[in-house]
């Protein structure tokens, strides 16, 4: 229960918290935006439940609260990036980088 506790405290609660201190101040000023960083990670993959959901609940969230903060003139929208070039990457085996890029349309990470 701690890696799932630790993946939505890193994956979605920090978007709850910003998005709760923020909407406040974007009413008052009748307009603003508010972007999430969720993934476009196969949420399907196995061991992975943790990390999907709490990804997904990001993508969620962004959809319900799109809905609500359009009479206010608040814009919500929720980027998705792809297996992206980082240290964390390079730590996964080549196998499976090598599975990811074919995965990728252009065949290149980000």
């Amino acid at each position: 229960m701690s890696d799932w506790n630790y993946l939505t405290d890193i994956n979605l609660k920090p978007a709850y918290l910003a998005t709760r201190y923020a909407v406040p101040a974007f009413e008052r000023a009748g307009r603003g935006v508010i972007i999430h960083v969720s993934a476009s990670f196969d949420i399907r993959q196995r061991g992975h439940a943790g990390y999907g959901a709490a990804k997904a609940g990001l993508i969620g969230f962004t959809k319900s609260l799109s809905r609500e903060m359009a009479r206010h003139g608040i814009n919500v929208n929720c980027v998705c990036p792809g297996p992206t070039d980082t240290p964390l990457l390079a730590a996964v085996p080549e196998k499976h980088r090598e599975a990811f890029q074919r995965a990728i349309p252009m065949r290149r990470f980000g």
